[in-house]
C-alpha cells in the first residue's frame, strides 16, 4: 500500500497490531471548525454514502439504496471468519460523508481528522479506482463502483482490500488486486482508531452510539465531537496469564510502568493487556507513581493509555523510550511493554 500523505509530524503506527508492532486510537466531542475552510477546499461532490447503498444492494444485502444508513450489513475488514471490523459499513460511510461535506472541519491541530486531507485522499483513491475498474463499458454501467471502492479505501485500505476485490469480482466480473491506494487516513478513520483524538476510539463510539440510538448519523456526529463523554465502562479481565507462562520468571525486560507527573507532565490511565481490541487489566495511579507496589509486567504485553480528559494543560504527545508508541500525538495509544533501561518505564503525557 502506498504510504502518501504521512510526511511531517512524526508518527509511529501500525495496522495489524502484533508483538513488537502498536495501534493508535482515540474519540468524542465538539468537532473543531476553523474560521474559515482553507484555500481551494470545497466539499467533495460524489456521495460515497449513496456509492454505498448501491455496491451493497448490488451484494444482495439491501433492497432498497435509499436506506442504506439503515443496513447492519459489516463488510468492511471481514476476515477468513466472515467477522467485519464490529461498525456496520453505513456508519463508516456516513462519518467519510460527514467529514468530505464540511470544508469547516479541520482538526489537525488537535491530531484529529482534517477535511482538506480526507477529501485529497478521497478523490486520489477515487482516481485510482476509476483506474482500476476501468474498462468504460463497465464504468458506465457502474459509476457507483469506483466511489465504493474509493471510500473504503480511505477509510481502511489495510483491512477492506480482500473483501472489496471479492465483491468488484462478484459484481462487475473484474479480477484486480487494489493496490496504491492513498492511506493517510489510517491514523484517524479505521474503527480501531480516533478520528477526533478523544481518547475513544472509532468502534467504542459506535458502542456507545448503539446503547443510545443506534444511527448512523449520531455516531458521525460523535465521532467528530472531541467533547462528547461517549465511551461504555470498560468491562476489566481476570487474569493476564497465558498458557505458558513461567510464574517463577517473568523473563528478560520485565518491568513496571511509571507515570511520570514532574514539571507538567499530564495525568493517563493504564491497562495491561494481551489483545489491542480486548479488556485489561486497570493500573490504579498509585500504583504507577516511582517505587509503588505494582505487579511485574512482562516483556511483550500490551500497554494501552488513555488521556484522562478536562487537565488545564492541551496534549502534545507521548514520551515512551524504546517503544513505537514514542512521539504519538493520538490521545489513547497502545504499544508493547518492554523495560529496557532498567525495571521502570517512564511514560510521560507532554503538554505543549
Amino acid at each position: 500500500m502506498s504510504m502518501k500523505g504521512l510526511a511531517g509530524r512524526a508518527v509511529s503506527w501500525a495496522a495489524p497490531v502484533l508483538v513488537g508492532m502498536c495501534l493508535f486510537a482515540g474519540g468524542g466531542g465538539a468537532a473543531a471548525q476553523a474560521p474559515a475552510p482553507p484555500a481551494g477546499s470545497a466539499p467533495v461532490s460524489e456521495d460515497p454514502l449513496r456509492a454505498l447503498g448501491m455496491f451493497l444492494m448490488a451484494l444482495g444485502e439491501l433492497d432498497d439504496p435509499a436506506r442504506v444508513a439503515e443496513c447492519p450489513f459489516d463488510g468492511n475488514g471481514k476476515d477468513k471468519k466472515e467477522k467485519g471490523n464490529g461498525i456496520p459499513d453505513a456508519a463508516e460511510f456516513t462519518l467519510l460523508a460527514e467529514v468530505l461535506r464540511n470544508p469547516r472541519l479541520e482538526m489537525g491541530a488537535l491530531g484529529g481528522v482534517s477535511h482538506t486531507q480526507a477529501a485529497e485522499a478521497y478523490r486520489a483513491n477515487l482516481a485510482r479506482a476509476a483506474e482500476q475498474l476501468g474498462d468504460p463499458e463497465g464504468a458506465a454501467r457502474r459509476p457507483w463502483l469506483a466511489a465504493a471502492v474509493a471510500g473504503y479505501m480511505t477509510l481502511d485500505a489495510w483491512n477492506a482490500d480482500e473483501f472489496l476485490e471479492a465483491a468488484v469480482r462478484d459484481i462487475a466480473g473484474l479480477k484486480v488486486r487494489l493496490d496504491d491506494y492513498e492511506t493517510s487516513q489510517l491514523i484517524h478513520l479505521p474503527a480501531q482508531q480516533d478520528a477526533d483524538n478523544d481518547a475513544v476510539t472509532n468502534r467504542e463510539e459506535w458502542e456507545y452510539t448503539r446503547s443510545v440510538s443506534g444511527t448512523a448519523q449520531e455516531f458521525a456526529r460523535r465521532c467528530l465531537d472531541p467533547e462528547a463523554r461517549d465511551m461504555l465502562p470498560m468491562v476489566p479481565l481476570d487474569s493476564l496469564h497465558c498458557w505458558n507462562d513461567d510464574p517463577n520468571d517473568p523473563g528478560p525486560h520485565a518491568g513496571f510502568l511509571r507515570m511520570d507527573t514532574s514539571n507538567g507532565g499530564l495525568k493517563f490511565n493504564a491497562w495491561v493487556k494481551l489483545d489491542p481490541d480486548g479488556r485489561g487489566i486497570e493500573l490504579p495511579e498509585e500504583a504507577m507513581q516511582l517505587g509503588a507496589q505494582q505487579d511485574i509486567i512482562r516483556a511483550g504485553r500490551l500497554i494501552e493509555l488513555r488521556l484522562v480528559p478536562g487537565q488545564n494543560r492541551p496534549f502534545d504527545h507521548w514520551s515512551i523510550p524504546g517503544t513505537m508508541g514514542d512521539r504519538s500525538f493520538k490521545k489513547r495509544v497502545v504499544f508493547t511493554f518492554i523495560a529496557q533501561n532498567g525495571p521502570d518505564l517512564m511514560v510521560r503525557a507532554v503538554p505543549r
